[in-house]
């Protein structure tokens, strides 16, 4: 019974910043890693966790500025490069050697240039409504004049303006079908998040401040699942160019799913995960 699974919420000090990390099922088997998307938190994944934890041991983490995760003081500790240490830094505390690697919109641009980066300590890369960055100097200058306007406006309207706006982006159009009470539970993690942290997280590692890792594609030697929504026309244009990139990486489309399939399609995204997960142990 899913009611019954206990998930575990412990705080680990890596690399001077301090980590916050769920964690259920019992380490008979390599672990699944969920990495979140912006103004998520870990416990996003709290009802996949409990899904899946009967037959694998499953974490889920807070990055940098989002959940119960520590504020660096300066925003260059929030990099790409600094985050992708943290995850390691983290395994190795945990003595993880190996793991299923699952990333949702920003986790799976994280999720992606981790396994790029160690891909020695990845068995297989789960990309949820993802992307490789922006392929070009000019479109990564733009996005990050946006972004840093976008935190500005941020730090100046307080959290709930901020995500008021944002929860009318047609990137979460479909959300609007949710429950009542799921789409009320995804709109308290948002409102919690702390607004410096959010922001810094904006300027630090958005997708205007990350590399490209377009041509890097072709590299990625683990077996690879792209998931995307079908009303998700950005993001499925980007698993579309993903896919010529690497014939090698496998797709998975959601009907009737949007940009958060992992909230939109719990049961099916469980099953698929599982099934992956399993097919690669």
């Amino acid at each position: 019974m899913r009611n019954d699974v206990v998930v575990t919420t412990r705080t680990y000090l890596l690399r001077h910043q301090l980590y916050r990390v769920h964690s259920a099922g019992h380490r008979t088997s390599t672990p699944i890693l969920f990495l979140h998307g912006f103004l998520g938190e870990g416990e996003d994944f709290k009802p996949l966790l409990k899904r899946l934890a009967k037959n694998h041991y499953v974490l889920a983490v807070d990055f940098l500025g989002h959940g119960r995760s520590a504020i660096p003081a300066n925003v260059r500790r929030m990099t790409m490069a600094q985050t992708l240490c943290d995850l390691h830094a983290l395994l190795m505390h945990l003595s993880l050697p190996k793991v299923h690697l699952c990333g949702y919109s920003m986790g799976g641009r994280i999720a992606l240039a981790f396994a790029l980066r160690y891909p020695q300590h990845v068995v297989s890369l789960v990309l949820e409504s993802a992307s490789p960055g922006l392929a070009t100097a000019e479109e990564r200058d733009l996005r990050i004049e946006q972004d840093r306007r976008l935190a500005e406006r941020l730090l100046n309207d307080g959290m709930q303006k901020f995500v008021a706006t944002w929860e009318t982006t047609p990137l979460f159009a479909s959300q609007k079908k949710l429950l009542q009470c799921v789409w009320e539970r995804q709109r308290r993690t948002r409102l919690r998040q702390r607004a410096r942290g959010v922001a810094m997280s904006l300027l630090g590692i958005g997708t205007g401040a990350q590399p490209s890792y377009w041509e890097r594609l072709i590299t990625l030697n683990r077996p690879t699942l792209i998931m995307t929504g079908e009303l998700d026309g950005k993001f499925s244009s980007i698993a579309h160019k993903m896919l010529e990139k690497n014939s090698k990486f496998q797709a998975c489309t959601f009907a009737h799913t949007g940009h958060n399939i992992h909230i939109e399609q719990i049961e099916r995204y469980a099953s698929v995960i599982r099934d992956f997960v399993d097919s690669h142990k």
